[in-house]
């Protein structure tokens, strides 16, 4: 179920404008600081990065099972009102 849900947030994603103006100063600003970081330090930073990504990228599916759930809830209801 899992799979299948991601499958289809990734089908109908629609990332707006301003998320991609977000991820690029991100990336501007993580490739500005790993320059002025050891190489211990940067995969430090490489990690909480990585790990941002994931949480971020879970929530959004979250977000969206929580949403699907209330439209087939909302779907099971009028086809009951149907009957």
């Amino acid at each position: 179920m899992h799979d299948y849900m991601k499958a289809l947030c990734y089908r109908f994603e629609t990332p707006s404008k301003r998320a991609e103006e977000l991820e690029s100063a991100a990336d501007r600003t993580y490739k500005q600081l790993a320059k002025q970081l050891g190489k211990q330090q940067r995969r430090l930073l490489l990690r909480l990065v990585d790990l941002e990504a994931a949480l971020r990228n879970q929530s959004c599916l979250d977000s969206f099972m929580s949403g699907y759930r209330v439209a087939h809830g909302i779907h099971q209801e009028l086809l009951r009102l149907q009957v």
